[in-house]
């Protein structure tokens, strides 16, 4: 526990002491945005099943992404944005070092091995990776509680209800590719686990064990998986190409960071270069130096290999070559024999397996290993040339590294100088981040070698833990709690005009290049003197400008106002919405593309209100009639049609208004004795009318929802019942109603759970 805490302290420091909290990346930009919104109805007692901010109206319960049921969210109805996101990571991070100690010990039975691995993990790479996206670490931390206890199936009556319930709460957590890859590990440790027992003769037990197991837990998480499913089905997801699949592949040169994991890039130092330059952000793993010196070694003597150590690294190499994707031959063709590769992304993403995997060998190493002879001189003498080296670069880096610059740019013919790249200042940044790292990897592995060698068991996890923690921490930016707005704040540029349910607003942020979040985060990573950017120390410190965006509607900060927008960024984009809008023949994935002003669908979407960041460069033509103007922004009235409408185009004139996210009443007179209501929301068959209290069918007309309306008085009511859901959570219900039954007859299911074995 002190370990843990340890860990905890020095990971999230400025969280703990200085009013800091998280921001970059998606958790700015899509979760935090999207769990204030869900928690500013929960408050109201309604649980949002469709959000009418973003996209003419998306399903929101079924977009598993943003974990609308995951306990996460009942944070943020308690606490302020910050603090519940704050308070979110920190549990985590423990969840993460609970689940992988127990999989340690289990694995094994060596107390300080298991701490190792706890500490590994929790503060490995891919877990410290998927702190700045809420999804992927309240998904990512329960794959070792699923292999551990996957281990159990079989043998203990009540892991398969276990397994189902971590299961559930992975998906919940809003990462299904997680939930797949924990599964199928799981599945994999325990088979191997049974056949090295030598007990063959029962493989029929196992098998019904975990065929109860995957029946369990497909009941119990039908809540999450079944409208997920439906949502998906319909998503731009399906239709994406192989290119798009690939994405996130890794570059074979980026292995390089298992030792060096600064090497191409450091973001809180602005460094960016080579294979990362122009690939997607890879942090690869890393287990520290002394990690893989305990592999090596036992890996290296016959009288400590053991068959662990060719079930891990078949294991490692495996994901290693599926994680390089589009980089080895015959990647596309395995997309077209597994459609599941076709609609999921970042094939580097089973690194985690990987890594996870490493994580136990070291543990497993320990538990064999025995310093010998040979063993100390080979580690002593590669440290002191390591060392050496080290310091060497290190004060090269620092105060002669433009003479020796200027020298090797001769000997290689002056291109360094003549290059596209290259500078003195980019390549001594460079210099300057790689000798620091490894100066700092060779003194913590001194440390770490000397307190394994004196079996000071508490100060070798002390240094591995401290390795770890300077490797991963240049992936955090923090920034004051302010960044994220109390609930209920107001945005400047909503209060330009006054609330019109009628209209629509597209905001310049995100419609235009280098205006949105995407430019904003590669401006935080890629600094001067790698690029122009106009994020600076200052900005750091304050983030001005990033809640300068997040007041400017920039989406999905939208939703939080409660502004409705035409555009947005989520993980499940509609296809018939998608295909509407595309202008170059591709369709978009997370986002649609420029929306150009003269496009007509702005017109008959209700698009009114177009808001201009004049700090940043206004190049292209903008629309003639000014709404509204401020020291920074801009509005501007763009011709549209009214939200609500007859069919010959009329706006409608409303008596009276009501919307939540499941729920839309409208109530006005049909003077004109129309034949339909046109409402400019997007189509979606879960949507259920009643005109003055009689049932009617929404039919589509142009993606938009057309509803047959009475002459005279209209009482017009659209509620949202996804049915998938209400499927979902009536089997998920009847689960734990048999599961409490076979409680109620049985009991106590947490006697064995704990028990060693």
């Amino acid at each position: 526990m002190l370990v843990m805490f340890f860990l905890i302290v020095i990971r999230f420091w400025p969280l703990l002491v200085a009013n800091k909290t998280l921001y970059f990346a998606d958790n700015y930009s899509l979760m935090m945005p999207g769990k204030i919104f869900t928690a500013q109805w929960l408050r109201q007692g309604i649980l949002p099943l469709w959000n009418p901010y973003i996209m003419a109206g998306l399903p929101w319960v079924g977009d598993v992404n943003q974990s609308v049921l995951y306990p996460s969210t009942l944070f943020f109805i308690w606490l302020a944005p910050a603090v519940a996101l704050n308070s979110i990571l920190i549990g985590h991070l423990v969840l993460a070092f609970l689940g992988m100690y127990w999989l340690a010990r289990d694995w094994t039975k060596h107390q300080v091995g298991s701490v190792m691995a706890a500490v590994l993990w929790a503060g490995s790479t891919q877990v410290s990776g998927s702190i700045n996206n809420l999804t992927t670490i309240q998904s990512i931390v329960w794959i070792p509680w699923l292999i551990w206890l996957g281990l159990r199936i079989g043998r203990d009556r009540w892991a398969p209800i276990w397994f189902a319930l971590i299961v559930l709460l992975q998906f919940a957590g809003g990462y299904p590719q997680h939930v797949l890859y924990g599964i199928g590990m799981a599945g994999l440790f325990s088979a191997y686990r049974w056949w090295q027992s030598n007990d063959l003769d029962n493989w029929w037990q196992w098998g019904k064990a975990w065929s109860v197991t995957a029946f369990l837990s497909i009941a119990l998480s039908s809540v999450i998986w079944v409208p997920f499913i439906d949502v998906l089905l319909h998503s731009t997801r399906m239709i994406q190409s192989s290119a798009q699949a690939a994405v996130g592949s890794l570059n074979p040169l980026m292995l390089v960071k298992l030792v060096s994991p600064y090497f191409f890039d450091k973001p809180t130092a602005g460094m960016k270069w080579g294979p990362a330059w122009s690939g997607q952000p890879n942090v690869v793993f890393y287990i520290t130096w002394l990690g893989l010196g305990l592999i090596g070694s036992v890996i290296t003597s016959a009288k400590t290999r053991k068959k662990d150590d060719w079930f891990f690294g078949i294991f490692c190499v495996v994901t290693l070559l599926f994680a390089l994707g589009e980089n080895i031959p015959g990647f596309g063709l395995l997309q077209q024999l597994l459609p599941l590769f076709r609609i999921t992304r970042y094939p580097s993403m089973v690194l985690m397996l990987t890594n996870l995997t490493l994580a136990l060998w070291v543990a497993s190493a320990l538990s064999r290993f025995k310093v010998t002879r040979s063993w100390f001189l080979v580690i002593g003498w590669g440290l002191g040339f390591s060392l050496f080296g080290s310091i060497l670069a290190v004060v090269v880096s620092h105060w002669h590294f433009e003479v020796l610059w200027q020298v090797a740019d001769q000997l290689l013919g002056f291109r360094l100088s003549s290059g596209q790249f290259h500078t003195l200042a980019k390549d001594q940044v460079i210099a300057q981040v790689i000798a620091q790292s490894w100066l700092m990897a060779t003194l913590l592995t001194l440390g770490a070698v000397w307190a394994l060698t004196q079996k000071r068991w508490w100060l070798l996890v002390i240094f591995m833990t401290i390795d770890l923690v300077y490797h991963t921490q240049a992936m955090f930016f923090f920034g004051p709690n302010s960044v994220y707005p109390l609930t209920g704040a107001d945005s400047a540029v909503a209060k330009l005009v006054a609330p019109d349910p009628s209209y629509r607003w597209l905001t310049r942020n995100s419609n235009q290049p280098y205006t949105d979040y995407g430019s904003y985060w590669e401006a935080m990573v890629v600094r001067a003197p790698f690029s122009d950017s106009f994020v600076d120390d200052y900005e750091l410190a304050t983030t001005d400008h990033a809640q300068r965006l997040r007041d400017g509607l920039t989406p999905n900060w939208n939703m939080v106002y409660q502004v409705p927008t035409i555009h947005g960024y989520t993980s499940l984009l509609p296809q018939d919405f998608a295909t509407l809008w595309e202008s170059d023949g591709v369709v978009g994935i997370n986002f649609i593309d420029q929306i150009k002003l003269e496009n007509e669908l702005l017109r008959s979407w209700a698009v009114r209100y177009y808001a201009v960041d004049t700090w940043f460069k206004v190049a292209e033509a903008l629309p003639p009639e000014v709404v509204a103007t401020t020291q920074q922004w801009q509005l501007y009235h763009l011709p549209a049609l009214s939200r609500f409408r007859f069919t010959d185009d009329s706006a409608v004139s409303l008596l009276a208004f009501i919307e939540t996210p499941n729920r839309l009443e409208l109530n006005f007179e049909n003077a004109s004795n129309s034949a339909s209501l046109r409402i400019a929301d997007r189509y979606d068959r879960d949507w259920r009318a009643a005109v003055n209290g009689q049932s009617v069918t929404i039919q589509k007309s142009e993606s938009m929802r057309l509803v047959p309306i009475e002459p005279g008085p209209n009482k017009v009511v659209l509620t949202y019942a996804p049915r998938w859901f209400w499927l979902g959570l009536s089997i998920s219900l009847l689960t734990v109603s048999g599961i409490l039954g076979w409680w109620w007859i049985v009991r106590n299911p947490l006697a064995t759970l704990f028990k060693h074995r």
